[in-house]
């Protein structure tokens, strides 16, 4: 598989800030975890989907506020104070923002183009970072919508999950498989480029890498440089592919193989530890993996009808929670309880250690929770709220 990225020369100067820079990366990422905020999918870079509150963040909870944006919507990202989502349709995308406490809505911003409904969000440093299908990435000032950059020589097809840290912004745009990029958060000029052959669906960072998986390839980068660190590589073919989960100095990267299983690697080394069987990539509690189940129980094919929990270090199941319906959105840990949202259109807040249902809310019907399932619609968290979008609304709830 051919990569291609840059090439440096550099001098023992230059190698030591390099290292500085990367000890402040990794360390400002790890400090970042301490009261969860969500920044992209599955709340934070290492899509691990863990929120971890200072305040006491239990069932039973109502709802604060509901907001309709009159379109589908994603995922909530939160930047100061405000929570700012996507409201998708056939061929239109606009990004509201809305106070995290009121609910009052701060700016409302039509994105001009014709968007497919296949775009993702990133927040960092005050910025909001969108990307799109059809379309380079774009930033907007978080605070008011401004438009501040239109990212050039990425290519137009930048339908890569992106992740915002520290100053950089990381994406991906489909160009001959898929063409990973750093971007300035500043300035959205272009850091470093590395081709890869094939597509997926995001990329992650944890553990000081940045990885990037596909079926039938995974790879390991420096966020820093784009210097490939390890590659994984099958002789196959695929198409699609999930965004991977980082915990715990393992990567946990979903349709991987040929027969559309995934794989947990150690990260450091990228050597496959064991398979990975669930539909995507899991949140975690202490001790388990938490994931959305490819088969509701042992011998039964029906995938999404249940919700599994797995130790960590043996793989055996700890609990299942199954009801009378079917899970496309992917679970959240909060202080350590599950809280997932069901094609019904109903929240569940299930105990994360015994797989018992603490709480059930309905959010929205099924119809518009079905449509709100499709492409990266998930929950998200901030300021010991939890977001749900649902069908046209976005809600806000707490203790």
């Amino acid at each position: 598989m051919s990569r291609l990225g840059p090439i440096h020369q550099m001098g023992k100067k230059t190698v030591r800030r390099v290292l500085l820079a990367l000890a402040v990366f990794v360390g400002s990422a790890i400090a970042a975890s301490a009261d969860s905020a969500s920044s992209t999918s599955q709340i934070d870079p290492a899509h691990d989907g863990v929120v971890t509150f200072s305040e006491p963040f239990a069932p039973p909870l109502k709802r604060h506020w509901v907001a309709n944006l009159g379109a589908y919507v994603s995922y909530p990202v939160v930047s100061n104070g405000l929570v700012i989502a996507q409201a998708t349709g056939a061929h239109t995308l606009a990004l509201a923002a809305y106070d995290i406490g009121t609910g009052h809505r701060a700016w409302l911003r039509s994105v001009p183009g014709n968007y497919d409904g296949s775009s993702s969000l990133a927040s960092d440093g005050g910025s909001v970072f969108l990307s799109a299908a059809l379309y380079p990435m774009q930033a907007f000032d978080a605070a008011t919508g401004k438009s501040l950059w239109i990212a050039k020589n990425t290519g137009s097809g930048t339908n890569v999950v992106p992740v915002a840290l520290n100053g950089h912004v990381y994406g991906g745009a489909s160009v001959d498989g898929t063409v990973l990029f750093s971007l300035s958060e500043k300035t959205g000029a272009v850091e470093w480029t590395v081709q890869e052959a094939g597509g997926g669906a995001g990329v992650t960072v944890g553990g000081g890498k940045l990885y990037f998986p596909a079926p039938c390839d995974a790879s390991a980068y420096v966020p820093l440089s784009g210097k490939q660190v390890w590659d994984y590589n099958l002789v196959c073919d695929g198409g699609g592919g999930a965004v991977a989960a980082f915990y715990k100095g393992r990567l946990y990267a979903p349709w991987v193989n040929a027969d559309d299983s995934g794989v947990i690697f150690d990260a450091a080394a990228g050597a496959p530890v064991a398979g990975l069987a669930g539909l995507s990539a899991p949140a975690f509690t202490a001790d388990n993996m938490v994931s959305i189940s490819r088969t509701a129980l042992p011998g039964d094919a029906v995938p999404g009808v249940a919700i599994i929990a797995s130790n960590i270090t043996t793989g055996n199941i700890s609990w299942y929670f199954a009801q009378n319906d079917s899970f496309t959105t992917l679970p959240i840990v909060i202080n350590g309880n599950v809280y997932v949202l069901a094609d019904s259109g109903k929240l569940y807040v299930i105990a994360g250690a015994t797989g018992k249902l603490l709480q059930t809310i309905k959010v929205c019907d099924s119809a518009a929770a079905y449509h709100t399932l499709e492409g990266y619609r998930e929950l998200g968290a901030a300021q010991n709220t939890l977001f749900v979008p649902c069908g046209y609304t976005l809600s806000a709830f707490g203790p």
